[in-house]
């Protein structure tokens, strides 16, 4: 089982690669990083032990969920993790140690009790704050062996407590407290209860029991999960993915697309105006059969030339997409397509026309265009020999001497294309096919001339 693990301050890497030293190891999880990991690497267990607080956004609950929802444990201990399974239990996360259990039963409830300021990461994440936890854990185990009066218990984390998180320090903690604390100092320096620590060791220890089957693997929670605007964001912007060994947000690939692709104001038009026809079949309450899903999907498979699984998934890899993605996709295309058809069978007359000279005219080619036009008819006009191919043999020769792309079944990309049916079609191939012989005649009457 591929494992992965958000691992901080709580617990020292190289002790952790002790007890687990087949799991990826990934620096405190913030917003997104949770749900990226689940496409970047696809794991079957996420331990989240470590996240931030203040640097940065946390990581959200809906990640959580968003990877149950894939098949994948998440076990939460520790810190963030402690908080956040706790919070996600319902719908299938697991929590391991004592910060975890005291979350789950409502004995905690402040963020702030795992909270600490630490140094980075090349510092090892030298703590420079307590956290509440260890506090209390450190206090409990005094009071077990005498060395705090259980009645002076609830003033003592009362004055720890009231200390805010960032300058929660043993020395500030001293201070706060009432008498001589020389006795509690002594204990501190040699009995200190790393509660957050113990609980990441569990964690471990409870990822390495599920992935040999010495634990078996919790059934998955059953759920509806939404994909809501604010999470439709976080996948579809903030989500990492790695390209040529960088990690970066989706957002930078789509930035960079604005600045320096040749033709992202067309990619953009037709961007928008994708999203904006996937709009209007909602609002419309168009459907999609099943059938027209799997021919839209073979048909985007047959024009990129992916023939088999291997250079399915290969391509999904490539273009940071998983399946499910994939198939909203497809889905998209789909109900472009049947927009498409309604309109065009709405048009019986004037199908496309008005709407694709127009498009010439704002791209600037009528002009260019409707010239090739007029020498094609002008060179035609007396003479359309018959011609032996049939349409779909004219229409590859046409493909192969012009580059133009026919994609799709014939029939369905001349209707689409404004064509009335493929008696227009051919007629058009044979005008097109008899010009170019035409202008290949003069051409070569013309060099013949010269010579």
């Amino acid at each position: 089982m591929k494992k992965v693990i958000f691992l901080g301050p709580s617990l020292p890497l190289d002790e952790a690669k002790v007890v687990c030293p087949d799991a990826i190891y990934l620096p405190p999880a913030a917003q997104a990083d949770l749900l990226s990991v689940v496409g970047r690497f696809k794991p079957d267990i996420i331990g989240l032990i470590d996240g931030v607080f203040l640097q940065d956004l946390s990581v959200w609950h809906k990640e959580i969920l968003y990877a149950l929802k894939q098949g994948v444990v998440v076990i939460g201990a520790s810190s963030m993790g402690a908080l956040r399974a706790a919070e996600t239990a319902r719908y299938g996360a697991l929590g391991a140690g004592e910060i975890y259990r005291q979350y789950a039963e409502g004995v905690l409830t402040d963020d702030d009790e795992v909270a600490l300021v630490h140094g980075p990461a090349d510092s090892g994440y030298r703590k420079f704050s307590e956290p509440m936890v260890n506090v209390r854990a450190t206090f409990a185990r005094a009071v077990e062996q005498g060395v705090i009066a259980a009645e002076s218990l609830p003033a003592m984390l009362a004055a720890a407590k009231a200390i805010h998180f960032t300058e929660r320090t043993w020395p500030a903690i001293y201070a706060a407290l009432p008498g001589d604390v020389g006795a509690l100092k002594q204990f501190v320096a040699a009995s200190y209860v790393d509660q957050k620590k113990l609980d990441a060791l569990t964690l471990l220890r409870m990822v390495n029991e599920i992935a040999s089957g010495e634990r078996p693997k919790p059934e998955p929670v059953p759920f509806d999960f939404n994909f809501t605007t604010m999470f439709s964001a976080l996948y579809h912007r903030d989500r990492t993915v790695e390209s040529e060994g960088t990690v970066l947000p989706l957002y930078e690939i789509a930035e960079h697309a604005a600045l320096h692709h040749p033709d992202f104001p067309a990619i953009n038009e037709a961007a928008l105006d994708r999203a904006l026809v996937g709009v209007l079949a909602d609002l419309t309450g168009a459907e999609v059969e099943p059938e027209a899903l799997e021919q839209e999907a073979a048909r985007f498979r047959k024009e990129r030339g992916i023939v088999g699984e291997a250079e399915f998934f290969a391509w999904l890899e490539a273009n940071h997409l998983d399946e499910h993605s994939f198939g909203d996709l497809i889905l998209q295309l789909a109900k472009r397509r049947r927009l498409h058809l309604w309109l065009l069978s709405h048009r019986a007359k004037e199908k496309n026309t008005p709407a694709l000279l127009d498009q010439l005219r704002i791209r600037g080619d009528y002009a260019e265009i409707a010239a090739e036009a007029a020498l094609h008819r002008h060179l035609c006009a007396d003479m359309m020999p018959e011609d032996p191919d049939d349409t779909l043999q004219l229409a590859r020769d046409h493909v192969q001497e012009t580059g133009i792309s026919m994609r799709g079944m014939l029939a369905d990309w001349s209707f689409l294309a404004g064509f009335h049916d493929l008696d227009t079609l051919r007629a058009a191939l044979l005008r097109s096919k008899t010009a170019r012989r035409m202008m290949r005649e003069m051409l070569d009457s013309m060099g013949e001339g010269e010579s």
